[in-house]
């Protein structure tokens, strides 16, 4: 029998890796997105024109006054077409609401005589409130 210290020391670590390759890890909790993540991806889906994707990032009580369907309708009537978000700041005063500032490039249909098309940059702000571990945008119009 041969009993080599290295080649001893060689098998049992070779055991070891192949038992911790074996072994399952625990599945981590997928974290949830920031709120920066999830206001910018907001926006994505309005400047696609995807106001049923968008529809997801309000607050489920906003949800509840207005259905999925409705909410794409309104998006897709609008006259303006948004054309590129760009984030500027997060303020959070409390853990669970923040202050989205958001720089956003679009173009607005105007009822000139042949019609025309202006094209303008303003920065927006939003609310967001971080509801069971998401963040979710509430329209100004419900904050009131």
């Amino acid at each position: 029998m041969n009993r080599n210290p290295l080649r001893l020391a060689a098998a049992a670590a070779t055991l070891l890796l192949a038992a911790c390759a074996a072994t399952p890890s625990k599945p981590s909790k997928p974290q949830a997105e920031t709120v920066e993540v999830r206001a910018v991806k907001r926006w994505e889906h309005l400047i696609a024109r995807q106001g049923e994707l968008a529809y997801d990032y309000l607050t489920p009580g906003y949800r509840a006054t207005k259905t999925r369907e409705a909410y794409r309708d309104e998006i897709a009537q609008r006259p303006v077409r948004w054309q590129k978000a760009e984030l500027v700041d997060v303020e959070c005063p409390e853990a669970e609401r923040c202050e989205v500032r958001i720089r956003i490039d679009f173009e607005l249909a105007v009822p000139l005589r042949g019609g025309g098309r202006i094209n303008q940059s303003t920065i927006l702000r939003e609310t967001w409130l971080r509801l069971d571990g998401n963040w979710f945008h509430i329209p100004s119009e419900a904050a009131r």
